[in-house]
């Protein structure tokens, strides 16, 4: 079983957690293959990649809402997607903190891409990363 749990990294400084699971139903019933997530990592996170504490009620990142850069990522062989990310001294930064302290939410992420009717989600582009209550992330996670 694979923890969802965000935590702080043992520098006290990085929130690390694991985003997605490769080939997987994550909460929405969406499957994200391996090829998928390596994209991810390859592409999307080797850029400016930010963590909100929450989106707008138009579902937008707002800046006043970034709390971290991730500065780096990592594909299990598990195909679990592990996220760190450098906590941010902005007020979001503070609350990504007591979250990650509190051992309740886990990482989320927005994607755009095709669906097929097998669930499996095709020609991804990774949106947002946002936290979420782990209980909330869904599949065969802790």
């Amino acid at each position: 079983m694979i923890d969802r749990t965000m935590t702080l990294h043992e520098n006290g400084r990085d929130l690390v957690g694991v985003l997605a699971v490769a080939d997987v139903p994550n909460m929405n019933g969406d499957i994200y293959p391996r090829e998928t997530l390596e994209r991810f990592v390859s592409e999307r996170m080797s850029k400016h990649c930010f963590i909100c504490d929450k989106l707008d009620d138009a579902m937008r990142v707002q800046l006043k809402n970034v709390g971290a850069e991730v500065i780096g990522a990592d594909l299990r062989e598990d195909g679990a997607l592990v996220v760190q990310a450098q906590l941010l001294t902005t007020e979001s930064g503070v609350v990504l903190r007591k979250m990650a302290g509190d051992q309740t939410h886990g990482l989320s992420m927005a994607c755009m891409g095709t669906v097929g009717p097998d669930n499996v989600v095709r020609d991804a582009v990774l949106i947002s990363i946002t936290v979420a209550k782990v209980a909330d992330l869904g599949g065969p996670f802790r």
